[in-house]
């Protein structure tokens, strides 16, 4: 969610706008406009009321509890990292951290 709420959020509230995937108007549309498209929340219910698409709306909270870095440190990379499947590997060497306090200090 970085860049979209506020980096002090503890919840978040979500909206989904559930389609009936088994009507044909809203095939169509899905098809035609929406999967290749993206739209915000106030542009889809226009799109989908302007086209007389069928829709609902589920709400929920969901709450965000706040984490703040417990460590800092450093470290140094000792070989060109290397790729297996999806995954980067890196070799480290000098690998130091120390716990930071609730306020933040050392």
């Amino acid at each position: 969610m970085t860049g979209q709420i506020e980096d002090t959020a503890d919840r978040v509230r979500v909206v989904r706008v559930i389609l009936n995937s088994e009507d044909v108007s809203t095939q169509a549309l899905w098809m035609n406009d929406l999967s290749a498209n993206n739209y915000d929340y106030v542009s889809l219910k226009a799109v989908l009321d302007n086209n007389g698409v069928p829709y609902y709306e589920d709400e929920e909270t969901l709450d965000m509890p706040l984490v703040s870095n417990r460590t800092k440190g450093t470290f140094q990379i000792t070989e060109d990292p290397v790729q297996i499947g999806d995954n980067m590997w890196y070799t480290l060497d000098s690998l130091n951290y120390s716990t930071i306090s609730s306020d933040g200090t050392d």
